[in-house]
């Protein structure tokens, strides 16, 4: 996204610089700490931060990352983070394609985050390898197999 071709929508040289000009965080401070964690896992996954920027409506934070800059990697929400890579203890939920890592403040913020994230993986009896409830696994065992 070009942000001349997206007016208001403003960069930022570091992801801290970003979250404090969000401020939808500011009076939660706490959480900026799981947020990098959470970027952080994906620069290891995804390469260096190349962009961080808001959108002028302010409805969330994005990162890109240098194995797809024309992409954004993640979207910091008030109590979740959305992205295209799988890490450890996210989920996909029902209504979006990203896998998504809750925050601390997820729990009864207004974004309505009160429930248990509901995982779309499932644990292969074969392989223990974790996969999508709708995928096959490398090891050829499908979640549809009756025969388990």
């Amino acid at each position: 996204m070009n942000s001349k071709q997206h007016p208001g929508t403003r960069e930022f040289p570091t992801l801290r610089a970003a979250l404090l000009e969000w401020a939808k965080l500011n009076d939660r401070q706490e959480v900026w700490s799981e947020i990098e964690k959470v970027i952080q896992d994906l620069e290891q996954r995804n390469g260096a931060i190349v962009r961080v920027h808001v959108p002028a409506a302010e409805s969330y934070v994005a990162v890109t990352f240098t194995n797809d800059p024309k992409v954004i990697g993640a979207y910091i929400n008030v109590g979740h983070i959305d992205h295209w890579t799988e890490l450890p203890n996210t989920f996909i939920p029902d209504s979006t394609p990203y896998f998504r890592s809750y925050l601390s403040t997820s729990q009864g913020d207004k974004a309505g985050h009160t429930k248990e994230p509901k995982s779309n993986l499932l644990t292969c009896p074969k392989c223990s390898m974790q996969i999508s409830k709708y995928a096959e696994c490398s090891c050829g065992w499908s979640p549809t197999d009756v025969n388990n």
